[in-house]
């Protein structure tokens, strides 16, 4: 039976992240303990949708689409402080989630690719970061980008779901993010050659 896909970003981010989700595991992490002013549906979709564009983002540019998506006045500072470690372990638990959900709905496919169990595009592309965090995460272009991370995924090619993330350091090696096991056998992996690794080709 062929899913329904989600037509937009914000459309996929309801389907996965429904609102009731968003607040029960906002309240499990400390981030909401009563209700106050901030929505955190609306903090946590503005956060996404914005740092999944192109260019870097300021606080500035957060804060200004929370209030574009809440139609509510809020205090920069006040925003600010919503950006705080619970968020952070708010996201963490809504991405593990995610893996474990795509993990449990292994596909069937269909022509050319029915021989495969899986077929996972691989890539671990470079996000830059403040440069006050250039000595935690050093970057390779120093004058244009001094401090950046790398976002090392595995996503379900035909679906886009989400089955690995491992965040390190730019200059951390594509190859060893994940390992490659032999229970991998039958799935078709895609990535370019940012992985030269005799010991992956291997396996």
């Amino acid at each position: 039976m062929t899913r329904r896909e989600a037509t937009s970003p914000l459309a996929l981010l309801h389907h996965l992240f429904p609102a009731s989700l968003l607040r029960q595991e906002a309240s499990a992490v400390g981030l909401v303990q009563r209700v106050r002013k901030v929505d955190v549906v609306q903090l946590f979709l503005a956060v996404v949708l914005t740092v999944s564009g192109r260019g870097g983002h300021t606080i500035a540019a957060l804060h200004r689409s929370y209030l574009l998506r809440s139609g509510k006045r809020l205090a920069r500072s006040a925003f600010w402080r919503r950006l705080s470690p619970a968020f952070s372990e708010l996201t963490a638990r809504l991405l593990r989630r995610m893996e474990t959900d795509s993990a449990a709905r292994p596909p069937r496919y269909a022509g050319v690719l029915r021989h495969f169990k899986d077929v996972i595009a691989v890539d671990a592309p470079v996000v830059r970061v403040h440069e006050s965090w250039k000595h935690g995460g050093p970057g390779t272009r120093t004058k244009t980008s001094p401090a950046a991370i790398k976002v090392h995924t595995w996503v379900r090619a035909v679906t886009g779901e989400l089955l690995k993330h491992r965040i390190t350091k730019e200059r951390y090696a594509d190859s060893k993010a994940f390992g490659v096991e032999w229970k991998a056998a039958g799935k078709l992996f895609l990535f370019d050659r940012g992985y030269p690794s005799a010991s992956l080709w291997h396996r």
